[in-house]
């Protein structure tokens, strides 16, 4: 007998991913958070990076606070957004991408 909570397909194969039941999640939460900020007055009043810019960068910095440190972007303390910002999110950049230097901007607003 499955559980109550599980759906059909997964119950189905018998076994149950929480990873991967997990990182679905993060991945509509990451969508879900990227398009709210894009909707936002605040990234309207944005003129340097373009919107498909804006849209990269907010959602690395999402996967940064989801995926690797496994917090909401509002529950992030000061130690880690200085992990965020200055360990973890450059790993995302290549180096000397023209896209990074607008990352400051965007994640102000």
């Amino acid at each position: 007998m499955r559980p109550v909570w599980l759906p059909d397909r997964e119950a189905s194969f018998g076994v149950y991913d929480r990873k991967a039941r997990y990182a679905r999640r993060t991945l509509k939460e990451i969508v879900l958070d990227a398009s709210a900020f894009l909707d936002s007055p605040q990234a309207a009043k944005l003129s340097a990076p373009p919107r498909e810019a804006q849209k990269s960068i907010i959602e690395a910095y999402l996967r940064v606070a989801y995926q690797e440190l496994g917090k909401s972007p509002r529950h992030l303390d000061g130690q880690d957004l200085h992990a965020a910002v200055g360990h973890l999110l450059p790993a995302h950049f290549g180096r000397k991408d023209p896209l990074a230097e607008h990352v400051p901007a965007v994640l102000e607003a």
